[in-house]
Formats: structure tokens, sequence, C-alpha cells
């Protein structure tokens, strides 16, 4: 017989662990509903909970009384528990986070991964406290990131590795009875706050590769990297490549367009964009200038 759980939590990376579970025989009796869910993937997760058998716990009605009579409570992309809910599982309750704690707390730990060139992230198993991804280590593993990772195929890849990691701590706590004491978070760490629209301008200033990273970032559907001409005109640019071309220009310089695609000196190198709508002309002058226009 396996312990009793609780599981509070959504997106792709939720379902995929609650799929990953029930193969290894481990279904929570609850599962919790994040607040602002967007109606696909609340059908989805409700859908999940009614094939279980699982109570479906609304959107902000999650408390104390939901766990205090279970095992575990397991977290993945939910909203911050207060005490009274996260102490009251016999056991305790443990979050998962994708990126390699103390590295990136907060709330979007991929993108930020990307933009600022990350060569590796990875998936915590951590126990839940008072702070933001602060707790002691369960357990870990690491993730190359490569460079034809976009924001998608990272997110799908680190989903993966979050199946698994957590599939085998369910394992060894039904094997042990308990959930592991872990380690705790050494260093300063960082944080990966709210990115908000703002951070998709492009700064020109920056390396080729910094814009690429950022391009990266914020593939469609997210809403694209972008920049303004001088005139004022909003220009959305989307997936970059680094290009080998001399640097004559000042950051910014439109050095030469295609049908769909520019190509802009930086602070070091050129990246060639593709452009949604028409693309500025050559010579044209992107970024900094326009803020004043």
């Amino acid at each position: 017989m396996t312990f009793s759980w609780v599981f509070a939590g959504a997106k792709a990376q939720g379902l995929g662990i609650l799929d990953a579970a029930q193969r290894s025989g481990f279904v929570p009796s609850r599962i919790a509903v994040p607040k602002g869910l967007p109606d696909d993937d609340r059908s989805r997760l409700e859908a999940w909970a009614r094939a279980a058998d699982a109570e479906i716990i609304a959107p902000g009605a999650l408390t104390s009384e939901h766990v205090a009579d279970v095992d575990l409570l397991l977290v993945c992309r939910f909203e911050l528990l207060g005490a009274p809910v996260f102490e009251a599982p016999r056991w305790g309750t443990l979050n998962v986070h994708s990126s390699l704690l103390p590295a990136y707390r907060g709330v979007h730990p991929v993108s930020w991964a990307l933009v600022d060139g990350a060569e590796v992230t990875g998936v915590t198993v951590h126990r839940v406290d008072a702070g933001i991804d602060t707790g002691a280590i369960v357990a870990q593993r690491s993730l190359a990131i490569h460079d034809d990772h976009d924001f998608h195929s990272l997110t799908a890849d680190l989903d993966a590795v979050s199946a698994a990691l957590v599939t085998e701590q369910l394992v060894r706590i039904d094997a042990v009875r308990r959930i592991p004491t872990g380690r705790p978070q050494v260093g300063a760490g960082s944080y990966a706050r709210r990115r908000g629209p703002e951070d998709g301008r492009i700064d020109w200033s920056l390396t080729a590769q910094d814009v690429r990273n950022l391009t990266r970032a914020l593939p469609a559907p997210l809403p694209a990297a972008f920049t303004f001409e001088s005139s004022g005109r909003r220009v959305e640019l989307r997936s970059a490549r680094v290009v080998d071309v001399a640097p004559w220009a000042t950051p910014g310089t439109v050095l030469s367009r295609g049908r769909r695609t520019i190509v802009v000196q930086c602070g070091e190198g050129a990246v060639e964009l593709t452009v949604v709508g028409v693309p500025p002309r050559p010579g044209a002058r992107l970024g900094e200038q326009a803020r004043a226009a």
C-alpha cells in the first residue's frame, strides 16, 4: 500500500509528473487547481483528476483541512503556500522547481536561464518552508542547455526530467515512509523575477549572443522581443542567429535586410533576426534613440 498524498499544480510539467507517478502506482487522492489557470490547462487537469477518481480542489480553495489527513503534499507551479498548509501533511510538503537551486529561485527560472546564457540548469525537489524556493534540497538533476534550445524545447526537456526525478522520489519516500531531511541550500543564490513586457526590449549595446539569447527565450506564441525605429515604429523580432560580419556601424544599425530578416550591429558582433511585419531598411537606427522619440 502506497502512502496518501495531494498534488497541487498544473501545466505540462504537472501533468507529466502525474502521468509518470500514476504509471508507478502513485495516484493522489486530491488535486488542487492553481488560480489563474487558462481554461484549456484547467480542463486538462480536471479531466485527469476525474479519470483517476481524485477529488478536485477549486482554485484558491486549498486549505490545511485538505492535506491534514494525508502523508505528503506535492507542489509544482502553484502559488505560495502559508505555513498552516505546508506544515499540515504528516510528512511535510515538497516542491518541484525548474532550476538548480539556489540559482533562479522564483517564477520564471527557465526564461532567465536562457536570457543569461546559462550553460546548465536542471530540476530541484525541495522541502517547502516560509521562503521562496529556499527549503532543504531532497533531490536535484542537471540538464545541459544546448545552443539550439529555446524556451519551449528547454521547458519540455525540464518537464521530462521533473517527471522522472519526482517518480524516483515517490518510490524512495514510499520505501522509507517519510520525506528525506534533505540538505540546506548553500550560497547566495539568484532570483528569477517575473518577466514583464519591458523585459523583451532589445539592448543593442549587448553582444550578438546576448541578443540571440533574449530572442530564444521568447519564441512564438510568447510576446516577441522588440525594438523601435527612430520614427517610433515598434519592430517585433523572433529567432536570431549570430553572423560573422566586420564591425563598422553603431550598435542598433541595420546592416542589411532580406524579405523577412534584418542583420543588426550589436555591441559586439551582429545578429540576423526574423522580423514580424515589414523589415526596417538598411541604415535604420534601432533601439535607445526611440525612447525619446
